[in-house]
């Protein structure tokens, strides 16, 4: 499975396989596909990162990576960058078809 580098409190490496994202459904109580028709929230992009990183660091709870991205958007950082590093582990993790010629993610990700 493949991971992408993320840069928050340290470089962390994001992973969206299908537990992390099983985790992430049941979390959000919403399907793959509506989570990816979703608005860019806080919410949401604090239980995907949290589902993303907790297989490198099992001890991360959802009120932890909160504070991660307090810290990232306090320090400069924003929401876009981190909705950009999911995006690019859910295509990473090779469990969705991509269609190249799609202007966004929400019409680019096709369940295999």
């Amino acid at each position: 499975m493949r991971t992408v580098l993320i840069e928050l409190d340290k470089p962390r490496q994001l992973r969206l396989e299908a537990n992390a994202i099983a985790d992430a459904e049941e979390k959000l109580g919403m399907g793959f596909g509506k989570i990816m028709k979703a608005e860019l929230s806080i919410a949401l992009v604090r239980v995907m990162l949290w589902a993303g990183l907790k297989w490198q660091d099992r001890a991360l709870t959802l009120e932890k990576v909160g504070n991660l991205i307090n810290n990232f958007l306090r320090n400069g950082g924003d929401i876009e960058y981190l909705g950009q590093k999911i995006s690019e582990a859910i295509i990473a993790s090779g469990l969705f078809k991509v269609d190249e010629d799609s202007p966004n993610l929400e019409t680019e990700i096709e369940e295999v």
